[in-house]
């Protein structure tokens, strides 16, 4: 994943978690977990607890089920079960858990967002 990508990903999330953005000027920063983060700075990506709260808010609100293998291939499958698409909304495999995982969530947000969200 290149830095564009993470940025863009990080921020989709933020925006769905409904983070606040603490300044418009200059670099956007958003308030997260107590603390002020630029763009740049959001961990998503690689911190468990950034990643769970986003996990948790997805399966309570959304009735989203996540599923991760245990096997060599490690792969975190994201799915709606009470819409029916043909396949899960997004799986990936060989990222590692957490990678998997975000790159699911991302995909998710823009998969639900596309799908639900009113355009204004």
């Amino acid at each position: 994943m290149d830095q564009k990508e993470r940025i863009e990903g990080n921020k989709l999330i933020a925006e769905f978690m409904d983070v606040i953005i603490k300044d418009r000027k200059g670099p956007y920063k958003y308030h997260v977990m107590d603390e002020d983060w630029t763009e740049e700075g959001l961990r998503y990506h690689f911190n468990w607890n950034w990643m769970m709260e986003v996990i948790e808010k997805i399966g309570k609100d959304y009735n989203v089920r996540i599923t991760w293998t245990a096997d060599a291939m490690e792969v975190t499958y994201i799915d709606r079960p009470d819409i029916d698409d043909d396949n899960s909304i997004a799986d990936f495999g060989g990222f590692g858990p957490i990678m998997n995982t975000w790159k699911c969530v991302v995909k998710f947000i823009e998969w639900y967002n596309a799908k639900f969200k009113k355009k204004s």
